[in-house]
C-alpha cells in the first residue's frame, strides 16, 4: 500500500496514540514495554489507516502477521492483565480484517451491492454472466426483511433483493422478474439438509408480497432464488443446479409457475461449460487480484478495492464486529442464566422427589404403625375373649357343682 505524506503524518499520530495507551496501561506495573508490538500492528501488517486511527477508541481488530512469531502471545500478556480481556483480545486477533474478506462473505457482498456507484454495475455483470443477457433497469435492496404476518410466525431477511423494472422475454413470455441472491458459507450439516425447505420459504414469502390486492395472477412476477455456495448442496459435484417444478407423471408436460431456484457450487466440476461463470465463482470464493482473470472481473476487483478502502464501510464492519460480540456476550449471559435456572430447576425437582419419597416413606411408616395398632387391638380383643370364655367355663363348673350338691 502506498503511503502519502499526509498519511505518514497520520501514521505518526496513530503510533503516538498507541504508545500513550500502552504506557498508560502498563508503565506502572511493567518496566519492559515492547514498543515493537505497535509497529507490527500498525505498519508491518498493512492495517487500513482508518482502522488504526479508530483502534484507541476500541474499534480496531488487530491482525498479526504470520512472520511475527510469538508476538501474538506477548501482546496478549502485555495488554491483557486479566482472563476476560485476554479472551476478548484473542477474539479480535482471530477476526478477519476487511481487506481479507471475499465476495462470499455476507458483509462484503452486501457492502458492494449497497454502494451507490457500484451496486447496479455489479448486479448487471453478475446476472449477465449467469443468464447471458443484458440487465438495464434494476432496483436493489440489501438485507430486505420480511416480518411474519403475526408475532408467532417466521419472517425472513434476504441478502440481496433485486427487482427488474422492465418486462423482458423469459421462456417466450414477457414478464418482469425478482432475483434473490444469497451467498451462503454456512456449511452446517443440518442447514444443508434443509436448504430446499429454506428456498421454498423464500419463494413463498416473496410471492406473498409481490402481488397487489386486486391484481390477477398473470401479474405475478418470475422469482429466481440464487444461492452461491462453497459447499455442494446435493453431492453431485455440479457447478450449477437449476430447480423448477414439473409434473411427476409426465416431466415433459408444460408446467410454468415462474419459480426457479439456482444453486451455484463454486467448486463443482460438472457443467463448467460456462467459462465466464466458472471464473466468476472462483473469484467470488477467493476475491484477489490474481483471480480477476478477465476484463469483467478486473472491473469488479476495482469496485471491491474502493469498497474495502472506504472509511464508512470500514467503520460499519468494525461496528458489526462489536455488535456481534455484544450479541455473543448477551447469548453467553443468557446461556449462563438458563444454565443456572436449569440447575435450580433440577435441584428443586430433586428436592421435590426427595420430599415425595420422604412423604411416601412416612405414609408407609404410618400405615405400618396403624397395622401394628390394629394387630395389637386384635390381640387384646382375643385375649379378652379367651379370658371371658375361661371365666364362663369356670362359672359353669361352679354351677354344676352346686346343682349336684
Amino acid at each position: 500500500m502506498k503511503i502519502t505524506s499526509k498519511e505518514i503524518t497520520c501514521w505518526q499520530l496513530v503510533l503516538n496514540c498507541h504508545l500513550v495507551i500502552i504506557l498508560y496501561r502498563n508503565v506502572i506495573k511493567r518496566s519492559n514495554i515492547e514498543i515493537d508490538i505497535v509497529l507490527r500492528i500498525c505498519y508491518l501488517n498493512h492495517i487500513h489507516i482508518w482502522e488504526a486511527i479508530l483502534q484507541p477508541f476500541g474499534y480496531l481488530i488487530p491482525h498479526m502477521n504470520k512472520k511475527t512469531g510469538g508476538t501474538e502471545d506477548r501482546m496478549k500478556t502485555l495488554l491483557s492483565p486479566n482472563k476476560e480481556r485476554s479472551m476478548r483480545m484473542q477474539q479480535m486477533i482471530n477476526h478477519r480484517p476487511l481487506a481479507e474478506l471475499d465476495l462470499l462473505d455476507d458483509f462484503l457482498f452486501n457492502a458492494l451491492l449497497a454502494y451507490p456507484e457500484y451496486g447496479r454495475k455489479f448486479c448487471r455483470k453478475f446476472l449477465k454472466i449467469l443468464f447471458g443477457r443484458e440487465f438495464k433497469n434494476l432496483n436493489i435492496v440489501t438485507q430486505k426483511s420480511y416480518g411474519g404476518r403475526d408475532t408467532g410466525l417466521h419472517g425472513a431477511r434476504l441478502d440481496v433483493y433485486i427487482e427488474e423494472g422492465d418486462e423482458v422475454e423469459i421462456d417466450s413470455s414477457n414478464v418482469s422478474a425478482i432475483y434473490d441472491i444469497e451467498p451462503d458459507k454456512n456449511n452446517k450439516r443440518k442447514d444443508i439438509d434443509f436448504i430446499a425447505q429454506r428456498t421454498r420459504f423464500y419463494h413463498a414469502i416473496i410471492d406473498s408480497r409481490s402481488l397487489k390486492s386486486g391484481q390477477s395472477y398473470d401479474k405475478l412476477k418470475r422469482v429466481f432464488v440464487i444461492f452461491i455456495c462453497p459447499y455442494d448442496p446435493f453431492g453431485d459435484d455440479r457447478m450449477i443446479y437449476t430447480i423448477r417444478n414439473h409434473c411427476v407423471e409426465n416431466p415433459e408436460l408444460p408446467y410454468e409457475d415462474g419459480a426457479r431456484t439456482i444453486f451455484l457450487y463454486t467448486k463443482g466440476r460438472k457443467g463448467r461449460d460456462n467459462e465466464s461463470l466458472s471464473q466468476l465463482l472462483d473469484y467470488m470464493e477467493n476475491t484477489t487480484r490474481e483471480n480477476a482473470v478477465s476484463e469483467e472481473l478486473e472491473a469488479i476487483q476495482e469496485m471491491v478495492d474502493v469498497v474495502k478502502e472506504d472509511a464508512e464501510v470500514t467503520v460499519a464492519y468494525m461496528k458489526g464486529f462489536e455488535r456481534d460480540q455484544m450479541f455473543l456476550e448477551e447469548g453467553k449471559e443468557l446461556g449462563r442464566k438458563l444454565e443456572q435456572e436449569n440447575t435450580l430447576r433440577e435441584k428443586n425437582r430433586a428436592d421435590t422427589e426427595k420430599n415425595r419419597a420422604d412423604t411416601e416413606k412416612n405414609r408407609a411408616d404410618t400405615e405400618k404403625n396403624r397395622a401394628d395398632v390394629e394387630k395389637n387391638r386384635a390381640e387384646e380383643e382375643k385375649r379378652r375373649a379367651d379370658a371371658a370364655v375361661e371365666e364362663i367355663e369356670k362359672l359353669r363348673k361352679q354351677l354344676d357343682e352346686l346343682q349336684k350338691s
